[in-house]
């Protein structure tokens, strides 16, 4: 058998994986569970004081890009007090996005 062969076969296989509802699953907690960590280090690093509240927050969020989105705003608020806002009402912030998503 040549190998562009069992090439193509590596390739059509490794697709089928990919496409598995459980190979989707596993990558989407991988990148919450990556998101939730750069999250809770920018809190650490920007806004010490907002260590606990962010630790009770966080693991409610199961949405990457909203997880993605909090982390760029906490990243570029001016104020304890803004961060503090956006992790206390994220869900009303980002309720449009959790209802498409349900």
């Amino acid at each position: 058998m040549p190998d562009s062969e069992l090439h193509v076969g590596g390739t059509e296989m490794l697709d089928d994986l990919a496409n598995l509802r459980i190979f989707q699953e596993y990558r989407r907690e991988g990148r919450e569970e990556g998101m939730e960590e750069i999250l809770m280090e920018l809190v650490r690093k920007r806004f010490p004081s907002l260590d606990k509240l962010a630790s009770e927050q966080t693991p409610s969020i199961h949405s990457p890009e909203i997880l993605k989105d909090l982390a760029v705003k906490i990243a570029t608020v001016r104020s304890a007090k803004e961060a503090r806002r956006y992790l206390k009402e994220w869900e009303e912030i980002y309720k449009d996005q959790i209802h498409q998503a349900e």
